[in-house]
């Protein structure tokens, strides 16, 4: 009965949604009206965060003409950002339906959602994106949706006025992955990058509570390394620490005890931060004195500054820490089932600028090294950086701004 109850609920909400989009066509947009939807979230609310965040954050408070406004999933966000003083509404209602039919501008970091897509009509949607590393996204990703499937999700294939990127590099590739022209594409950097770089009000929203404390205090006591491991998602659900071996998938599991010693010897403490989408259990935060797990689903941007260096695999994580111009490992032990189930563009290798391991035993040592400044990719990993960016330190949201404001007429 559950099973049918839900197939006619989202068969009902497909129908209503088509038959409330051609009429957002009816109502008049408003240039100067900018509205901003986010793509995460936890299992209590919506998340503030990434791109759409810094870059309602910045029209908010610097662009005045404007009348910026974040279109919340629920009511708890909106709430959270109306006391610092910003518009929010929650989608269903009546502003928030009032702001989403006359907005001229929309910028997303993810696809449209369904419930955002059915007011959409005429806005222009700015497509901001939630990372660019060398990872298959879009419509080149094999997950992508066949154009069958437009009548049931139309929200995916919503045509985007502008999508975001860093360098001609990037660009290119944002292009093929949005099948965009590429006169489409705003070299701008990413909005997201501008609080690596300078303070912003209203990014404590959704940062971890205490963690910049915390890591002041490893510091005053004495440790040496702050090191952070943020693998990404994989499709199976499974995480390089236990769930490999218990679902029989892969013969990998992060030698914890392992790397525990290693940061003990060399004085240095590592953070693991898993993606918001692995279900995470406790395995033994007390249990390895140099180690700590951070909880998913917060905004990692506010924290990458902190870390002296990163490990991580396919995630477009490592693009942003190349800004900062500190040591990455590369922890790949699925690469080449990755490169099928997921599919990574064929430079993968070429441009990730560090050592690539795949074992514990190679993990330790090539760890061992940053802990003991030995820095081999440093010169790899500046020209790597000088291929990604255009421009090294912050001002993305600022370009995207003038960008666009130089279309609006007043």
């Amino acid at each position: 009965m559950l099973k049918i109850y839900s197939k006619t609920k989202t068969f009902i909400t497909i129908v209503l949604g088509w038959i409330i989009y051609p009429l957002s066509f009816l109502t008049p947009r408003s240039d100067k009206i900018w509205i901003f939807i986010g793509c995460r979230q936890n299992k209590e609310r919506e998340l503030f965060s990434d791109n759409s965040k810094y870059m309602f954050l910045y029209a908010s408070t610097n662009i005045p003409e404007i009348k910026a406004i974040w279109i919340g999933r629920d009511r708890k966000i909106t709430s959270i950002i109306n006391k610092l003083g910003h518009r929010a509404f929650y989608i269903y209602s009546i502003p928030g339906i009032y702001y989403s039919l006359r907005a001229g501008y929309t910028f997303v970091d993810a696809f449209v959602q369904f419930r955002n897509w059915k007011f959409s009509g005429r806005t222009k949607v700015i497509q901001l994106w939630h990372g660019k590393g060398m990872k298959k996204t879009a419509h080149e990703s094999p997950y992508s949706l066949p154009a069958a499937s437009r009548l049931v999700s139309p929200n995916l294939f919503r045509k985007y006025k502008y999508v975001i990127a860093t360098s001609e590099y990037t660009a290119k590739m944002m292009s093929i992955v949005f099948r965009i022209p590429i006169e489409k594409v705003l070299i701008s950097g990413l909005p997201r990058h501008d609080v690596m770089f300078e303070k912003i009000n209203g990014s404590e929203i959704d940062g971890i509570p205490g963690l910049e404390k915390k890591i002041e205090l490893l510091r005053k006591n004495g440790v040496k390394k702050i090191l952070s491991y943020s693998p990404t998602f994989r499709p199976n659900a499974t995480n390089p620490l236990f769930e490999n071996l218990k679902k029989g998938i892969g013969s990998f599991q992060l030698d914890l005890e392992m790397i525990n010693q290693t940061l003990s010897k060399n004085k240095s403490h590592l953070f693991i931060s898993l993606h918001p989408k692995f279900s995470l259990v406790n395995y033994g935060n007390d249990k390895f004195d140099n180690i700590t797990f951070l909880p998913p689903g917060f905004d990692v941007y506010l924290t990458l500054p902190l870390f002296d260096a990163l490990i991580t695999d396919y995630s477009s994580l490592f693009s942003d820490f190349l800004l900062l111009d500190k040591p990455i490992i590369f922890l790949v032990y699925d690469l080449e089932k990755y490169k099928i189930e997921m599919g990574l563009f064929d430079e993968f290798e070429e441009m990730t600028p560090g050592p690539k391991v795949f074992t514990n035993e190679q993990l330790n040592t090539e760890t061992d090294k940053v802990l003991r400044d030995i820095d081999e990719y440093k010169d790899y990993r500046q020209k790597v950086r000088d291929i990604f960016y255009k421009n090294l330190g912050g001002g993305s949201s600022q370009r995207i701004a003038k960008n666009i404001m130089r279309e609006i007429k007043f």
